[in-house]
């Protein structure tokens, strides 16, 4: 079965969409890359150094045959959830545009389980403020253009900018907060994130 609720807030309006069913498969898997450089000897001093650094991005893929009996697939990057054939889960999923999206909560009803999406991974919700960072910077660069225009001001403009992405991510994380949070009591729960 598959339902859908308007979320409007002061930023926009998005769709979250419930969906619910048996897992049928569930395959996971992880990537882990990883990258450094390490600064060659001197042939005098002796010594180098450097630095190396890993990440590991973990992929679920879980197979649902909805209530409906149509079947669906559930396509996670770094949120996994504790499942296995025959249990019934819930997902919510945030979309603009009642598309594709990002999957915010998924409750395993079997075990009584829920697995909320950390709200910086909840990129649909960050588009628009991107755009007005973008269109803020060029719009200064353009008032500042002129034959004063130096290095100063350009440091000044990129700073600013630096300000307002990290405005607009602070922003995009409330919302993706937001929505674990609707969706969660959409379901029926008290849980707190």
């Amino acid at each position: 079965m598959e339902e859908a609720r308007g979320i409007t807030t002061m930023f926009g309006k998005y769709l979250l969409k419930k969906s619910s069913g048996v897992v049928l498969e569930e395959k996971s898997r992880s990537e882990t890359h990883v990258s450094g450089h390490i600064a060659p000897t001197h042939p005098t001093y002796g010594g180098g150094g450097g630095s190396i650094s890993s990440s590991v991005t973990n992929y679920q893929n879980i197979y649902l045959k909805r209530d409906d009996g149509n079947e669906m697939a559930i396509n996670l990057k770094n949120l996994l959830v504790n499942c296995r054939g025959g249990h019934e889960l819930t997902a919510y999923q945030l979309t603009i545009d009642g598309g594709g999206g990002d999957w915010v909560l998924i409750v395993n009803n079997t075990t009584n389980e829920m697995f909320p999406a950390a709200s910086k991974d909840i990129r649909v919700t960050f588009p628009g403020i991107f755009w007005l960072v973008s269109s803020i910077a060029l719009a200064l660069l353009v008032i500042f253009n002129d034959s004063e225009f130096g290095f100063t001001s350009l440091l000044a403009i990129l700073m600013l900018a630096g300000l307002m992405a990290g405005l607009g991510e602070w922003i995009s994380r409330l919302r993706g907060s937001s929505a674990i949070k609707k969706a969660m009591k959409w379901h029926g729960s008290a849980a707190s994130i």
